[in-house]
């Protein structure tokens, strides 16, 4: 594919940081410089556009990765200089994004919320927050987990089989 835009960087100063922000994971020495170059030389295609249309944020920021799997993250920023995200797929939640994060999706069934308390107590980490969200139609649930300090694959492991979840990742915020 080729790399498309509509408007340039200079239009979006969140693109390169966000482009950079995707391919650390899968590539070194990823910078704000050259993360276009990168993605164009990986042959993805990058769509920027923005959108002035009434929402319930007065900025948000919407990135949508399509691929083996799609997803989506979008945040904003409250009071001129606290960072949220608002929401991921189809959870709405308010998280702050902050140090080692676990993003977790389950079956929304009792016990669960615990479960992963007891893990992470009994593991040595503390929970510093935990944002909840629900999609009551799809039984399913989400929550965005901060600790104070980073799980070991271990306690990831313990957390991907206990009962009722779907997923459990790190993620560095």
């Amino acid at each position: 594919s080729d790399y498309v835009t509509d408007r340039q960087f200079s239009d979006f100063p969140i693109s390169p940081e966000v482009l950079k922000g995707i391919l650390e994971s899968v590539r070194d020495g990823v910078n704000m410089v050259n993360a276009p170059s990168i993605a164009q030389e990986l042959g993805l295609k990058v769509i920027e556009s923005k959108v002035s249309l009434p929402s319930d944020f007065s900025s948000l920021v919407t990135v949508r990765v399509r691929g083996c799997e799609d997803r989506m993250i979008a945040g904003t920023i409250f009071h001129g200089r606290q960072p949220r995200i608002v929401r991921i797929d189809d959870f709405m939640l308010e998280a702050i994004p902050e140090g080692p994060t676990i993003f977790i999706q389950n079956h929304d069934q009792a016990g669960v919320v615990g479960n992963v308390g007891t893990i992470l107590g009994e593991g040595g980490l503390n929970i510093s927050r935990m944002q909840l969200a629900l999609i009551p139609e799809k039984s399913q649930a989400a929550m965005l987990v901060n600790v104070d300090g980073c799980p070991t694959e271990e306690i990831m492991e313990r957390l991907r089989g206990s009962a009722h979840m779907i997923t459990a990742q790190l993620v560095e915020l």
